[in-house]
């Protein structure tokens, strides 16, 4: 008999009414398969950076910094307050998946930068 593997579960990307849209968060999205190299390649690499490029400059998000590895990426970030996190990544990947062909692992991690220091930590 082949265990039951447990169902997991979704992550709530909704910051709290008390948080300032100028708050930066840092999210991590992987992509499916984990360990193929789908995204630090010429072409998936530079339309990551171009589609985040064209967001900032269309003000859709604030871009700090983003890091393209092989089968993830990390990026800092902070949104206007008309764009919901949540919806913002899932458009992106979309975006990403349709014209790159990129496969991503459902969801994405994110976690609010509460000051300077947690900050410098995630940008080493």
């Amino acid at each position: 008999m082949k265990p039951q593997l447990t169902t997991r579960k979704a992550l709530n990307h909704t910051p709290p009414t008390w948080v300032s849209h100028a708050e930066v968060f840092f999210i991590s999205i992987n992509s499916h398969p984990r360990g193929k190299n789908q995204l630090a390649n010429q072409k998936n690499g530079y339309g990551i950076v171009e589609s985040a490029k064209y967001y900032h400059l269309h003000q859709k998000w604030y871009c700090r910094l983003l890091v393209v590895m092989p089968d993830h990426l990390h990026v800092l970030a902070s949104f206007p307050a008309d764009v919901n996190l949540k919806t913002f990544v899932s458009s992106w990947k979309r975006y990403l998946a349709n014209n790159n062909g990129i496969q991503w692992q459902r969801d994405f991690f994110d976690h609010r930068i509460r000051n300077d220091e947690n900050l410098d930590d995630k940008v080493k």
